[in-house]
């Protein structure tokens, strides 16, 4: 059931509604990471820049991570198939 929380981002108060209270004061935690590394590295940069380029090294990330993950995926599906093929003829030379 979804709980009703307050992060705060960017020193601003957001009332949030979400399931998972620790994942989503993590995520809370990561954008204020980023728009804290980005101020210091872009001085007088605009708080809507700053938060747009943190929302971009964010996505950055999260896509990096899925196609990580779909590498992953494809090379478990191959050495478990690799293992299929030996087991299937390890069986069929017993067989013989």
């Amino acid at each position: 059931m979804a709980q009703r929380l307050r992060v705060f981002v960017g020193g601003n108060a957001y009332p949030l509604k979400g399931d998972n209270e620790r994942l989503i004061q993590l995520a809370a935690d990561e954008v204020n990471s980023q728009l804290e590394q980005l101020g210091r590295k872009h001085l007088g940069e605009t708080e809507v820049r700053l938060s747009v380029l943190a929302a971009l090294n964010i996505a950055e990330k999260q896509l990096k991570l899925q196609q990580q993950q779909e590498i992953d995926r494809n090379f478990v599906v191959k050495e478990v198939e690799k293992i299929s093929e030996l087991i299937k003829e390890n069986l069929s030379n017993r067989e013989v």
